[in-house]
């Protein structure tokens, strides 16, 4: 019989969700087999842990603890069985009420509880699922993160390139143990990537916005233009306008498990000095525009 989960994890009938979840952190943390490799007092400790926490993490199984439903093991108490009709007045003609059958009581009774074991696996542990930040270089280029597992120990994680916001990485086995010696369950984690000053995500696509000055818009040239893996250099076109869009292929997001690259967009902006320049306004009052088009002449004509 299973000792009282409050009093293995050492907390109060009143303590909150987050007490009860650091005592078993600590717990973990102290008698996980990893860190006490072939201790079976550690071991059984780490276990019975995992059991309190089994049962005090769940709101619903914790309720029917404290009103005496269920065990510390986490079984459901039996009642009477010649309760609520009497002997051979159970529900479907079963003399024993709720249960399913003289079988199954007796295979409880001289099996320990076990008598099923021949046909279900032991439950598996609770999935425990966390959210992890990383920046959109991380994301988007791949990295690995450490992360704190629910045992109390670290891993490093493998963040894949191309990640996106909202991608759930499973760590198989690293979740709550199981208190009846089933499978460990999964750690579940969620990808939160912050957004990046400059470039933006467009499905496998970069975004960036290239401020040019007037003169490379008039005469072009040559610019610098950031990328994921490092600078280039980019041509910019004679007579080039706000809002032109150069494409540069597979310079985009490259996925692990994609065998195509996205691309990077780069959306051009003019940009006029800060400060008035006298020299330029000279030269715009002085340019002769009369075969300029009026670049508003589209947009007013549509209403």
């Amino acid at each position: 019989m299973a000792r009282d989960p409050y009093a293995v994890l050492g907390v109060a009938k009143n303590a909150s969700d987050q007490e009860i979840r650091k005592a078993y952190r600590n717990l973990a943390k102290s008698y996980h087999p990893d860190t006490n490799p072939g201790d079976t007092a550690a071991e059984n400790k780490f276990k019975e842990a995992g059991n309190a926490y089994e049962i005090l993490s769940d709101k619903e199984k914790r309720a029917a603890y404290d009103q005496g439903m269920i065990d510390a093991d986490g079984n459901q108490k039996a009642h009477n069985p010649f309760g609520g009709g009497g002997f051979g007045g159970g529900q479907g003609g079963n003399p024993f009420g709720g249960f399913d059958g003289m079988g199954s009581v007796f295979e409880d009774l001289f099996n320990g509880g076990r008598g099923r074991s021949r046909q279900h696996q032991p439950a598996k542990g609770q999935d425990v699922k966390s959210k992890l930040t990383v920046s959109f270089i991380e994301a988007a280029k791949g990295a690995k993160k450490a992360i704190s597992l629910p045992s109390g120990s670290d891993v490093n994680l493998s963040i894949p390139a191309g990640s996106k916001p909202g991608d759930t990485l499973r760590l198989k086995g690293k979740g709550h143990p199981s208190p009846m010696g089933g499978a460990t369950g999964d750690l579940h984690v969620e990808l939160v990537v912050r957004d990046h000053q400059f470039f933006k995500l467009e499905n496998d696509n970069l975004v960036l916005d290239l401020p040019i000055t007037l003169k490379e818009a008039v005469l072009g040239g040559k610019v610098d233009v950031p990328t994921l893996d490092g600078k280039i250099r980019l041509s910019i076109a004679p007579n080039t306008s706000s809002g032109k869009v150069y494409r540069l292929k597979g310079k985009g997001i490259k996925k692990t498990t994609k065998s195509t690259e996205g691309d990077l967009l780069i959306r051009v902006s003019i940009s006029l000095p800060g400060e008035p320049d006298e020299k330029l306004a000279s030269l715009i009052e002085s340019w002769d525009d009369t075969k300029a088009v009026d670049p508003r002449e589209k947009l007013l004509a549509s209403v």
